[in-house]
């Protein structure tokens, strides 16, 4: 797993040497590895975040595809700024109903100071939960003018 897709990788059929020696590299490391598949809505319309503050809808974001297609090619592609480009989102009814029941799934869900909720249309163009993120989540709180006064006051709150 990584933060930021730092040392993630996309890999192909007839590739799966490459991705063991990947794979290994990280375990000999001491990190944690997670292995998903790779679905084909995150190259065409990418990740969508929902970011809860104190229980409550804040704010929606689009994350564009980060890994190129092709054989073996790993991490973030620098040169092409629009790879990974997050941008100003608006939730739909059915993505809001999914980010619900992710956070109603999780014990004292209704009491986290945040949460993001990060979902793709899965293969029937339905929302569908790829990650919940609740501990070192980007919020991208620079998207959504309001959002870091919203969760600044959430803060405050949690401290009288």
């Amino acid at each position: 797993m990584s933060i930021g897709a730092g040392d993630t990788a996309r890999w192909g059929p007839g590739e799966e040497d490459a991705a063991r020696a990947h794979l290994r590299s990280l375990r000999e490391a001491g990190r944690t590895v997670m292995v998903q598949p790779y679905l084909p809505a995150v190259d065409t319309v990418g990740e969508t975040a929902l970011i809860f503050c104190d229980g409550e809808f804040s704010h929606a974001c689009r994350k564009a595809q980060i890994l190129t297609a092709g054989a073996g090619v790993q991490g973030h592609v620098r040169d092409d700024p629009a790879r990974g480009q997050v941008t100003a989102s608006t939730a739909t009814d059915g993505e809001l109903e999914v980010a619900r029941r992710a956070l109603a799934a999780v014990p004292h869900g209704d009491d986290l100071l945040y949460a993001r909720v990060d979902m793709i249309p899965g293969p029937d163009g339905a929302p569908m939960l790829i990650e919940l993120e609740l501990t070192e989540p980007a919020l991208y709180l620079h998207h959504a003018p309001g959002s870091a006064g919203r969760l600044a006051k959430a803060i405050i709150s949690r401290l009288r």
